[in-house]
């Protein structure tokens, strides 16, 4: 990302286009998976998955609209991290560390994802208001 920050046109180079690739590939395996066994969450966050390679391979085969367009790219992905961080320790350790909680509700899965994805989507549009980007 830091390396084509000052890019004016399209970056194609394979580096930058295999990993969307390859997302959109595994998220499309996961979603026929979670529709043949009725496991709603893998539908769920294969959708999610697409949608985030889908962003990621148009990013970079899209010439730059303005200067901060790397930086919006690189706080929305670091949120996708922070959720996928969060849901994976909220399914996995916070059972663990108090057993005595009921979480198994899809809600714990899901919970991350409702209350971070508003967030970064009022954290960005807030820093384009504040570059001028967007009124």
């Amino acid at each position: 990302m830091l390396r084509y920050k000052q890019r004016k046109r399209p970056i194609l180079v394979l580096p930058s286009l295999v990993l969307p690739v390859l997302l959109f590939i595994a998220s499309i395996l996961i979603f026929l998976f979670g529709v043949s066994t009725q496991g709603w969450l893998f539908v769920i966050f294969a959708v999610i998955a697409g949608r985030t390679s889908i962003r990621q391979f148009m990013f970079w085969r899209k010439s730059s609209s303005h200067s901060r367009d790397w930086w919006f790219f690189h706080i929305e992905n670091m949120f996708t991290c922070c959720i996928a961080t969060i849901t994976a320790f909220a399914v996995t350790a916070v059972p663990r560390l108090f057993p005595s909680l009921d979480l198994d509700s899809i809600w714990v899965w899901l919970a991350p994802t409702f209350i971070m994805v508003p967030w970064m989507l009022w954290f960005i549009r807030k820093y384009e208001k504040q570059f001028g980007l967007k009124k």
